[in-house]
């Protein structure tokens, strides 16, 4: 899986990607999602009593809140284990 420029400098956007399938989720770790029915992307998922967040570490991409009843809008591919970055 290939990324856009939402995790630099932390993922870069030539980066590839091992994804573990899964739905459940590590707070504050980084995850491979779909929002909505647009393509995959990596984000940090951060949880709360309200919903989730999905966070990206590049400054210029806003976070996006998801209420408990937004949630549904939010569907987990799995967990990101590995990154592969050619020199």
């Amino acid at each position: 899986m290939q990324t856009k420029d939402n995790m630099a400098p932390f993922i870069l956007k030539q980066d590839k990607l091992t994804v573990e399938i899964s739905q459940t989720v590590k707070n504050n770790s980084c995850y491979a999602v779909i929002i909505d029915s647009n393509p995959a992307s990596i984000h940090r998922i951060v949880l709360s009593d309200n919903g989730l967040e999905l966070l990206s570490d590049n400054p210029y991409f806003p976070k996006q809140f998801f209420s408990l009843s937004e949630q549904n809008r939010v569907k987990v591919i799995g967990k990101v284990t590995k990154i592969i970055r050619e020199l």
